[in-house]
């Protein structure tokens, strides 16, 4: 049986969303992380982010067996929830990725278990980062997933990071699109050109950025 991504996103999405998370990582994500560091890409999926980022270790956990195929050689891959990831990677991260995963969680204090964990995970003054889409901005269109269980905005995830022992250093509400599908035409000049406009002016918005690290 495939999974919600595989029958939601074709081959030619594939290659939008590789150029997409090459360009991210290169004008956004990379300068959070070192090439010295430790990362974990949480709910990793097509492995996009841990496969492009430059750093020393890569580990990435999803409870789908997608990671076995789409992970490259080089990274760890842990098949299991993110809540049943072994102690021995408490305190071994410098930095924790999560794109798209908080919405897809049960209930609202999970997202809270979910950064208090995270928390554990972390070495001292790690780094969270989160791309999550918006309610706030998306709206009803926030339920065209069937696999979006909780609704959350920009407050309620910071509110989240608050209770959970992390301070917010960074917050886009209009970071990027809801959605890396889509008719128009896509090239890494148009993505940097995106990224370079001011929050408030970025036309579709749908996703927000929460960089946060551990107090």
């Amino acid at each position: 049986m495939k999974s919600f991504l595989e029958v939601r996103f074709d081959e030619s999405d594939f290659k939008k969303r590789e150029l997409i998370w090459r360009e991210l990582i290169k004008v956004c994500f990379q300068r959070y992380v070192k090439k010295t560091d430790t990362v974990l890409d949480v709910g990793a999926g097509f492995c996009e982010f841990i496969n492009n980022v430059i750093c020393r270790n890569k580990i990435a956990i999803d409870s789908s067996n997608l990671i076995k195929k789409y992970a490259d050689s080089d990274v760890i891959k842990i098949v299991k929830p993110f809540s049943k990831i072994p102690k021995k990677y408490f305190g071994r991260f410098d930095v924790i990725f999560m794109s798209n995963f908080l919405e897809h969680l049960e209930k609202k204090p999970d997202v809270v278990k979910t950064m208090q964990l995270s928390r554990k995970l972390l070495k001292r003054r790690g780094t969270l980062i989160i791309v999550q889409p918006n309610i706030d901005l998306i709206k009803e269109k926030y339920w065209d997933r069937i696999d979006h269980h909780i609704a959350l905005n920009g407050r309620s995830v910071i509110e989240a990071l608050n209770i959970s022992g992390f301070q917010l250093k960074i917050f886009e509400k209009r970071f990027t699109p809801a959605t890396m599908q889509s008719h128009l035409p896509i090239s890494d000049f148009l993505i940097r050109m995106y990224l370079s406009l001011p929050s408030f002016a970025r036309p579709f918005a749908g996703q927000s950025l929460f960089i946060a690290s551990k107090r």
